[in-house]
């Protein structure tokens, strides 16, 4: 009997052994890599007329800033923790740029506070780094949806204008909204208004681009076998052709027509964008999140 006992162990001793090994085998190899720097010669020329042409901006936790196609050199436009005069201010969710490209709405949290202050939103002049805050009405019982998606709204309604929710959870359940409208050359007399979300909002379409860029998503489901290079990862695809593989969640390639480039950024820390021509050469570009290029002054 215990003869028995010990071969129905081995036995299964021997099965998990085989299953670790088949996903050991499995295992998540490392993907081509980038272009090393100076590599291809006319992607480097490329993107160097592209440097001459246009501002590039970024945003990381704490920090709007220009930086180059190349190079490490930055230009810090807004510090949040320095306007705030705080190390607790972070940049929350997505910017938006007005349509003259002049505006940018910035969103940020501060330390929490019970009346909900502590969300907050700037008005950020990217030619002249001017900074105006934006005065929201305050009640302990509203929040400001910054973070909220498409339940909530945070966009340009207009060129000098742009509107923003509020939410309320009552305790019996749900939600009610309130609406807000700013004019830039009113700030301090924000306006109640209908669901702006009735109407489009103001937005650019984005081009699709010469290619297919796809973004596949593998997790491993089994944590026994979540080996440290096996964990979940993600791969860019151009077509069927692989071109890169990372274990930072990408966002997803946007094809931009007048760089002719793809840009996307991966979720480490820091943040890193990439870009990549239509051949599907592709490298680093700069830490943070790249959000907005800008023609430069002739």
């Amino acid at each position: 009997m215990r003869r028995r006992d010990f071969s129905l162990r081995q036995s299964r001793v021997l099965a998990l052994t085989g299953i670790i090994l088949v996903a050991w085998g499995c295992k998540a190899g490392p993907g081509p890599p980038p272009l090393a720097p100076g590599a291809d010669p006319a992607f480097e020329r490329r993107l160097a007329q592209l440097d001459t042409r246009y501002r590039f901006l970024f945003v990381d936790k704490t920090r709007i800033f220009e930086a180059r196609m190349r190079g490490a050199e930055e230009t810090v436009l807004l510090d949040i923790t320095k306007e705030e005069g705080s190390s607790d201010a972070d940049i929350t969710n997505d910017l938006k740029l007005s349509p003259g490209r002049r505006w940018l709405l910035v969103p940020y949290s501060t330390a929490y506070r019970p009346d909900n202050s502590h969300r907050r939103v700037l008005v950020l002049d990217v030619h002249s780094q001017a900074v105006r805050r934006v005065p929201i009405p305050q009640d302990e019982q509203w929040e400001l949806d910054v973070m909220a998606g498409q339940l909530g709204f945070f966009d340009w309604i207009a060129r000098d204008r742009f509107a923003i929710s509020l939410s309320h959870y009552p305790e019996g359940g749900g939600s009610l909204k309130k609406f807000y409208e700013y004019d830039l050359d009113e700030l301090a007399s924000p306006r109640q208004i209908a669901d702006p979300r009735d109407d489009e909002p103001l937005a650019d379409p984005v081009p699709s681009g010469p290619h297919a860029v796809i973004v596949d998503s593998y997790h491993n489901a089994e944590p026994l076998f979540d080996f440290e290079d096996t964990a979940s990862h993600w791969d860019i695809r151009l077509g069927r052709r692989l071109l890169r593989r990372t274990w930072a969640p990408p966002s997803t390639p946007q094809w931009d027509e007048d760089l002719k480039l793809y840009t996307w950024y991966e979720y480490d820390d820091p943040r890193t964008s990439y870009v990549m021509d239509a051949a599907g050469r592709y490298q680093p570009w700069h830490r943070g999140e790249f959000i907005v290029k800008l023609p430069r002054a002739r």
